[in-house]
Order: structure tokens, then sequence, then C-alpha cells
């Protein structure tokens, strides 16, 4: 029997997800999540979205994965923002504490363009296909925790940039992670798990 699993995750806590911008710091209370190029004050701004109780990773083969992001109406997304989501390089990276603790952090190697297209307001939007980024996880590590970098990747140096809902906004709208994959062979089957935090 093939081993199937289904982990649809959501940023449980506070300090879970993270912006750390250029112009005007770090933040890991904000309502909002953010990543682009917002004005000359503001510069380019990454984010990130930490992931906990994750299991059955290991060796298995990931078929479909992505992040999705609750963009809200107060607080709208701008123009054509070019963006990459990596995940840190650990198999439990602890919460993001600073801006230099952000961009000390080591990204996949994999990283998937999420570019021009922005959240819908007041609903989910998912990225594209995050699969070689989780999968890299997979061959790498047994993870416990995922922590999706967002970063801008050469937006344009005007209004352009994704917005969304950050935990501190709605806890239930903050960034989700969804993943379908196959254990290895002789693996037991896993129930679907349901998890926010």
């Amino acid at each position: 029997m093939i081993a199937m699993a289904v982990l649809d995750m959501q940023v449980g806590a506070s300090a879970d997800d993270v912006y750390s911008s250029e112009g005007v710091g770090f933040s890991s209370t904000s309502t909002v999540v953010a990543i682009g190029h917002f004005s000359a004050a503001v510069l380019r701004i990454n984010s990130g979205y930490r992931f906990t109780g994750i299991s059955g990773l290991s060796g298995a083969t990931i078929n479909v994965s992505y992040i999705s992001l609750f963009g809200d109406s107060g607080n709208p997304s701008s123009g054509t923002p070019l963006t990459k989501i990596f995940a840190d390089d650990a198999a439990a990276p602890a919460q993001i504490a600073s801006r230099a603790d952000y961009n000390s952090r080591t990204p996949t190697t994999a990283g998937i363009d999420w570019d021009a297209t922005i959240p819908a307001n007041d609903t989910y939007t998912n990225s594209p296909s995050t699969n070689s980024v989780i999968q890299e996880l997979a061959d790498s590590y047994d993870p416990t925790v995922i922590q999706i970098l967002h970063k801008d990747d050469g937006s344009a140096s005007t209004a352009n940039y994704i917005r969304a809902s950050s935990y501190d906004m709605v806890s239930t709208e903050a960034p989700k992670l969804h993943i379908e994959s196959t254990a290895p062979a002789g693996t037991t089957p896993k129930l679907t798990l349901m998890h926010a935090g």
C-alpha cells in the first residue's frame, strides 16, 4: 500500500511570522507580512512564516505543496512584485528574532518565483508550487519545523509588493502551508494531519 500524507499547517504564534526591511527594520508583531519594494524610505522587504508540528516528510516524495496568504482589503498588495520563496535550510529552525537573524539564515538552494500575481483581497491566494523547496528539506532532514523565507527578488523601486494578514491581524488569517506527500516504500500509511502552529 502506498503511504500518503497531507499536512495542512498554519502559523500559530505571533513570533512565527515576521517581516524584515532594509528601511524600517524588523517586526514579529506587525499585523501584516510583506514582500517587495514599497518606497524610497522603506526599500526592500522580506518576510518569514514558521510552521511547527511537521512530521513524516523524511525521505518522502513531495507531490503537491504551496503557501497561502490572506489578502486584507485594509492593507492591499500593489503593483507587480517579484518575489521568491525559499525555506530555512534546517530541520527545526528557531523563530527569527531580528533583521540580523533573518539575514543570517541559510536558504534552501531551491527557490520558487512568485511574481506579478498578488493576493486577492479578503481571501487566501495560493503560491506557485513549492515542491522543489519542500523536497530539498525532505531529502536532507526529518523536519519538525518548516520556516519559509519569502524574499524580494528585484521588484521595481516603486509600489510593488505583496502584503497579507499576519497572525497578529487575525490568527485565522495567518499564512498557511499545504503539503501532500508519498512516504518511502514500506512506510505505514499516515492519516491526514490538520495543525495550526
